[in-house]
């Protein structure tokens, strides 16, 4: 081996060997301590797992339930720095044949946060569980959906974290499925929630497509059609309980905002694709609302904002731009949102 080739290679060797040493002794980059989670409000934490600096995913087990489920968290930047300040609460809800991985998974709830001084919970609420105690065919029990998230995941919430623990610090949204959760939980629970926003959400149950899904939505949680709601014929007054048209009175005296697309394909979808028939109902669903919000003299958010489809993008984008208005409705500043695709 020719002396300049062995001079460089043990070159080599020593810059390697200095920086394995250099790595050895830097500093370790101290990790934010997550916070301890325990039982409390009919809550039993089963698992509690840190992602990352700011997020966590939580196993609990409740009566309401029938099995445990999971729910993700979202803490703000420091809060560990500061163990006396509190912060404001956004449970934020997935759609149907979803879970609560997905705000965090497909809809960019993490960045979108990032400079947020916000708690995001974000709860599982079954692959088609509307957001209700079901009837299960007038039995009642579990799974108790409404029971669950109201009754003890939201004051295990502020129990467990550093929340403003008032209606003035909590808003609630949700996609789909979840913005008709977001709904009917606010017009449900008023006392709760000083803001409430739907994206596309389903948030009008005399629809008749929309029934006719809910009755089948059991399925996908291996449950009987028909378990969710007692019949229509035989329980309208039911419907109208959990219906957000039936009690948008309720809904006055919050921030209140809906968002929908009309079906076409817009600017985050294929030109060539064919209109989105789900979107296209909820459309209907939500001018339904809208007129009903409108001729009640409640003040509101409409964000009709035309072509758009059933899908992430669109909600991603909603999102972004409902974040400043939900913060400015706990009375604090938040980064203006940013334009994104029309």
């Amino acid at each position: 081996m020719a002396p300049r080739t062995r001079a460089v290679r043990l070159a080599l060797v020593l810059v390697a060997l200095l920086a394995s040493l250099a790595l050895l002794s830097a500093p370790a980059v101290a990790q934010p301590e997550a916070p301890a989670l325990g039982d409390s409000n009919g809550i039993q934490v089963v698992e509690s797992q840190s992602l990352g600096p700011r997020l966590i995913d939580v196993t609990v087990s409740s009566a309401a339930l029938a099995k445990p489920a999971g729910v993700r968290i979202l803490l703000p930047e420091g809060y560990s720095a500061d163990p006396e300040r509190r912060y404001p609460v956004l449970h934020l809800l997935h759609g149907g044949f979803g879970n609560y991985r997905d705000w965090t998974v497909a809809g960019n709830a993490e960045a979108l946060t990032a400079d947020l001084d916000l708690i995001v919970v974000m709860p599982d609420a079954g692959r088609g569980g509307w957001y209700r105690d079901w009837d299960n065919f007038g039995r009642g029990g579990p799974p108790r959906w409404e029971a669950f998230h109201v009754g003890q995941l939201l004051p295990w919430a502020d129990s467990q974290l550093r929340t403003l623990a008032s209606r003035e610090g909590r808003a609630v949204a949700g996609l789909s499925m979840g913005g008709f959760g977001a709904i009917s939980y606010a017009a449900r629970h008023p006392e709760l929630f000083a803001a409430a926003a739907s994206f596309s959400g389903a948030v009008d149950t005399r629809n008749l497509a929309l029934r006719s899904l809910i009755e089948i939505s059991p399925l996908a949680d291996g449950g009987l059609p028909g378990s969710i709601y007692k019949l229509p014929l035989l329980g309208e007054a039911d419907w109208a309980a959990h219906n957000p048209w039936s009690l948008a009175p309720s809904l006055r005296g919050m921030h209140l905002a809906l968002y929908t697309g009309d079906g076409l394909p817009g600017p985050f979808d294929n030109p060539n694709s064919l209109p989105d028939v789900q979107e296209q109902q909820v459309h209907s669903m939500n001018v339904a609302l809208h007129n009903r919000l409108d001729a009640l003299g409640i003040g509101h958010t409409w964000r009709d904002y035309g072509h758009g489809t059933h899908t992430w993008p669109y909600w991603q984008r909603d999102l972004r731009e409902e974040l400043p208005a939900i913060m400015a409705s706990f009375g604090v500043a938040a980064p203006p949102a940013v334009p994104v695709g029309g």
